[in-house]
């Protein structure tokens, strides 16, 4: 007999998405709600990541012994249940991202104040001579989720993000002001360059000088470890 369930009731009883979810009208979506179902599915995603962490589990854990029975020490049907459900979130998210990212393409293309900047792919991204003098951050790093990739890459909690790759607040201050819209920037980032290796420089507080230091660290997203997304961590933009 298979292990009483824990999981389904949980995952009946709560939910980080809205009311009355779905994803067959994106395009008319504006960019600030789709920014909010954007967060809604992923915070969604680490819940139900969180409840096949509690089955001891994760996507890729079978689910039947060695000779090929069903175990009996987890809850099969919960687990089945959560992995589809996990699947097709993962699914609604990459809709979502590319969505977004046309919705975003748009809005910059209809807009002709380029303000000395240079257009690359409708986005407006200003000169960046990667001047390191300003140290200007654009996004600290919260809640990093142990042996994710963030882990991996020796960041640590509160570190404030001065350049991730091709990001710096030069080209990302147009942003400001739009919910997540900087996020967003990261987070097409990432899934475009997934497996490749990401410099990314931080500023640091040191309480033994009681002053912040300069970090040139290096960051590859992937999503070959136990947890979910390619980052491993919480980014609040600044």
């Amino acid at each position: 007999m298979t292990k009483q369930s824990q999981v389904t009731p949980s995952f009946d009883h709560g939910t980080a998405l809205p009311p009355n979810y779905r994803i067959d009208n994106l395009s008319s979506m504006s960019f600030k709600d789709l920014s909010d179902l954007k967060t809604a599915v992923q915070n969604e995603l680490f819940r139900l990541g969180a409840l096949l962490k509690d089955q001891n589990v994760t996507m890729d854990t079978s689910i039947l012994t060695a000779d090929g029975y069903p175990r009996g020490d987890i809850d099969i049907v919960a687990i089945r249940h959560l992995r589809n459900r996990i699947i097709m979130l993962r699914n609604d998210f990459d809709k979502i991202i590319d969505q977004l990212d046309k919705t975003m393409t748009q809005q910059f293309q209809n807009n002709d104040d380029t303000n000395g900047s240079v257009s690359l792919h409708g986005l407006k991204i200003a000169d960046n001579n990667n001047n390191k003098e300003t140290l200007q951050p654009f996004m600290v790093i919260q809640d990093i989720l142990p042996q994710s990739p963030v882990f991996q890459g020796s960041f640590q909690v509160d570190d404030k993000i001065v350049e991730f790759d091709t990001l710096t607040y030069e080209n990302t201050s147009h942003l400001t002001g739009q919910k997540n819209a900087k996020l967003f920037e990261v987070a097409r980032l990432v899934k475009a360059k997934q497996n490749q290796s990401l410099g990314v420089t931080v500023l640091r507080y040191d309480p033994t000088i009681k002053d912040y230091k300069l970090l040139e660290l290096k960051l590859i997203p992937h999503s070959n470890w136990n947890g979910l997304g390619l980052l491993g961590c919480k980014l609040v933009q600044i």
